[in-house]
């Protein structure tokens, strides 16, 4: 059967993305819960290979986090809801992703390019989360590599890249490094997320590097896990569900039959307390008489 499929945007193209569903946002949670950079990057891989539809390789990690915000609006909610208690009272507020999708999408990225030394160089922005150090940023960055008007095939692992980028001049590695430096400097002081003065007062800032941007991942995709598990426990238990059918189910789906749920039970609480005032009403003929 045909899967529900939506547009998403990135810094050069559209894309066509399916659901996350609720296995994956289970996972994806746990994931940032364990805050191992290394295995979420791999994580983020996957996923993303998973719900879009001929997933590009040259995405950069700025890409990946324009996707994720984007299922995350379909697939969950547009809208972040937060709660503060104060005095006897709940403080409700709200961020709309949308918001941040637009803010970043507005921003100008730019390639990186080198041509000195009979060398002709095209690299991009990180395209990871996770990198041990510069050196694998402009391995798995590279783009185009022509040396003495010969092109280079760059389809390689990254261990290989690697030792194909230790050969090159210091320069390039020099000048990629202060192109970097620049494009973070032009958007870090950009808010992406900002979160209510009541609330807390917290803001969230672009980037180019992956491992400063995981905070606004764990800001969209945070789970209370043990709600979740009680929730689904509860499903199965009292209205027929069984594990595989939540796990493959969207969460604004799910969120749609918990909905559904809790109106019925209020409508047989209020009906049953009707019912249970009607028994106890004693007709006047039968009140009158002693």
């Amino acid at each position: 059967m045909p899967q529900f499929i939506y547009p998403v945007r990135t810094t050069k193209t559209t894309l066509q993305c399916r659901d996350i569903t609720q296995g994956t946002h289970k996972a994806f949670a746990k994931m940032l819960l364990n805050n191992d950079a290394k295995c979420l990057n791999t994580f983020i891989d996957e996923l993303i290979n998973e719900i879009v539809i001929g997933a590009p390789k040259d995405l950069t990690v700025i890409d990946k986090l324009l996707i994720l915000l984007e299922a995350r609006c379909y697939s969950i909610s547009p809208v972040l809801e937060f709660s503060k208690k104060e005095g006897k009272s709940n403080l409700n507020f709200t961020v709309n992703i949308n918001d941040t999708i637009n803010i970043i999408l507005k921003q100008e990225f730019n390639k990186f390019v080198f041509n000195e030394l009979g060398i002709y160089c095209e690299a991009t922005l990180p395209r990871n989360f996770f990198y041990d150090d510069i050196e694998d940023i402009i391995a798995d960055s590279i783009d185009v590599l022509v040396i003495n008007e010969e092109p280079v095939d760059i389809n390689f692992t990254l261990d290989q890249k690697r030792e194909l980028v230790s050969k090159l001049p210091n320069t390039i590695l020099t000048k990629f490094i202060s192109f970097l430096e620049t494009q973070d400097k032009n958007i870090k002081d950009i808010i992406v997320v900002k979160l209510p003065k009541q609330l807390a007062e917290e803001e969230y800032n672009l980037s180019i590097y992956g491992s400063e941007l995981l905070p606004i991942l764990n800001l969209c995709y945070y789970l209370d896990l043990a709600s979740i598990h009680h929730n689904e426990y509860h499903l199965i238990k009292s209205h027929g569900f069984n594990m595989e059918q939540i796990n493959k189910t969207s969460p604004n789906e799910l969120a749609l039959y918990y909905k559904f749920i809790e109106e019925e039970a209020k409508k047989a609480k209020q009906e049953a307390e009707a019912a249970n005032q009607t028994q106890n009403i004693v007709p006047a003929s039968f009140a009158n008489q002693g």
